[in-house]
């Protein structure tokens, strides 16, 4: 009300003013019109005066009540607008894995408030039969039981070589009672070094890699958080043994340098020992699988999938390869020792059908081809 007031004031002011500018303008001059002009000037004039004075009468402060006694004191009890929590992450060696729990509880404070009720007194200090409320104030924190907290959210960000209840889920939620219980177990060559020898996963054969693993710490850090705020983050230590250059070396040495070769298969005209060029060489065969292979010295599944990554691909089904221009040769990745059938046509000559036995000391296989029209003669040679 009082702005509106200055307002008012303010417009009826200026208005006085230009009247007053006005007359004085018009002293100046004195036509009938002028001295008509100067009288409306002088009503606008006094007007402005008698709203000014009425203005600022209205405007002046009344008297304001003041506090007595206390008549009375209110409280009340109110959720706090905090929470506070605990949290226990726990780990436990298994028998093949290690578990890490998470425990939430939280608690809801609460706040007292207490304002006071006064006797309201007129300016003289008189009773005038009113009250006034005070503000609300704090007058204490009260501190709740701790409660479980469901449907938190727990995280785990880290190295990407661990399965979280045998997933690659990172993500998890508390239950009722406020737990999360996470099973952790390795990806790729490595193995917790608690689980010893006997339960490694490498067979008797390659049992003796276990003390070639290199013993590492690795971090994992655990988020935890409520309604999108962050509770709490904490950076837990997992000590593995890695085993990548034990595997990778065992299998170099006793899967790829053994057991996958790579077979020239030459075809040459019988008669004058000249390379057959465009001879269409087709293998076919089905050797053990690279898993089959490995399952022989590992046990453990993440072993078996590092170890199979590392075996370079070898015929198994049938594959075929056109004979070289100049050499009439061609080459296969095959695996020994086994068995093959080997099929070679060309439109010039006889073609030749056979099986044939791949081992370390026959990785080289000629074979001499007759021309259409004459007798018809084959050989396969080892050289």
């Amino acid at each position: 009300m009082l702005r509106v007031m200055c307002v008012i004031t303010i417009l009826c002011f200026s208005t006085a003013v230009c009247g007053v500018n006005n007359i004085a303008y018009a002293k100046s001059y004195s036509s009938p019109e002028e001295e008509e002009y100067k009288a409306s000037m002088k009503d606008i004039l006094w007007a402005g005066i008698i709203v000014f004075l009425l203005v600022l009468w209205l405007s002046r402060e009344s008297p304001q009540p003041r506090k007595g006694e206390v008549l009375k004191e209110e409280e009340k009890i109110e959720p706090s607008d905090e929470y506070k929590y605990k949290v226990d992450i726990s780990t436990k060696d298994l028998e093949y894995n290690k578990s890490i729990t998470v425990k939430i509880t939280f608690q809801r404070p609460s706040i007292k408030k207490i304002r006071k009720i006064y006797k309201e007194l007129d300016s003289k200090g008189n009773p005038t039969g009113g009250t006034i409320e005070g503000y609300w104030k704090t007058a204490k924190v009260i501190d709740n039981p701790y409660k479980p907290l469901a449907n938190a959210k727990i995280s785990f960000e880290g190295d990407n070589i661990f399965y979280y209840n045998d997933t690659t889920k990172h993500t998890f939620f508390t239950d009722q009672n406020g737990m999360c219980e996470v099973r952790l177990s390795t990806r790729g060559p490595f193995q917790f070094p608690f689980v010893g020898k006997q339960k490694s996963g490498f067979t008797n054969l390659t049992s003796h890699l276990w003390d070639q693993g290199v013993l590492e710490e690795k971090r994992i850090k655990v988020k935890i958080e409520h309604d999108e705020d962050l509770i709490e983050s904490k950076e837990i230590v997992i000590k593995l043994k890695n085993f990548s250059e034990a595997i990778k070396a065992f299998v170099e040495r006793e899967i790829n340098q053994r057991k996958i070769k790579r077979l020239r298969i030459r075809t040459l005209n019988i008669d004058t020992h000249y390379p057959i060029s465009k001879a269409k060489i087709t293998l076919k065969g089905n050797p053990p699988s690279p898993e089959t292979i490995v399952r022989k010295y590992f046990l453990k599944e993440s072993f078996v999938e590092y170890a199979i990554s590392l075996i370079p691909p070898y015929l198994r089904g049938e594959q075929t390869k056109n004979s070289g221009y100049d050499t009439g040769e061609a080459y296969f990745s095959v695996y020994i020792p086994f068995s093959y059938q080997l099929r070679v046509v060309h439109p010039l000559y006889y073609y030749v059908e056979k099986e044939i036995s791949v081992s370390a000391d026959e990785l080289n296989k000629t074979v001499l081809m007759s021309e259409t029209g004459q007798k018809m003669r084959v050989e396969i040679l080892n050289k």
